[in-house]
């Protein structure tokens, strides 16, 4: 560690300006002079962490109180401002439309063998998938 440039790798390391600079004097023969108040970054107030004051606890820590801490409000209905003016709204009619034709198929049903009891049963075809069906009364047991 006696070059000055290895005093200030070490000096960059360990965050010790006074070595960087007594490295520096000895590299370029210049007198430096050290801050009389170097700026810290722990006085700065963005970059404290305290959050003490920041605890809010969600139950009372006293045993003797209830258990609630939350302020409770009463529920008060509020006055009815309505005022029935006696129409029905009678005197709007809704215009006469044509209804629109149906055009979905009517549901195909299928003849299908229960493959537990052997009986036969009506089954929409949409809902027969595979080769083994089994009834309502077979699935439920």
């Amino acid at each position: 560690m006696t070059s000055p440039l290895e005093k200030i790798r070490v000096g960059i390391e360990t965050n010790d300006m006074d070595l960087i600079r007594v490295a520096f004097e000895e590299l370029t023969g210049e007198v430096t002079t050290s801050p009389k108040n170097p700026p810290t970054t722990e006085d700065s107030p963005m970059n404290k962490n305290d959050f003490s004051d920041f605890v809010a606890s969600a139950q009372s820590s006293d045993p003797t109180t209830k258990s609630r801490v939350a302020k409770t409000m009463p529920v008060v209905g509020g006055d009815n401002t309505f005022t029935d003016e006696g129409t029905d709204s009678k005197d709007i009619e809704t215009p006469q439309i044509a209804l629109s034709p149906r055009n979905r198929p009517a549901s195909v049903t299928v003849e299908i063998l229960c493959h537990k009891c052997g009986k036969t049963e009506k089954v929409a075809q949409s809902l027969v998938q595979g080769e083994f069906h089994v009834c309502g009364k077979c699935a439920r047991k």
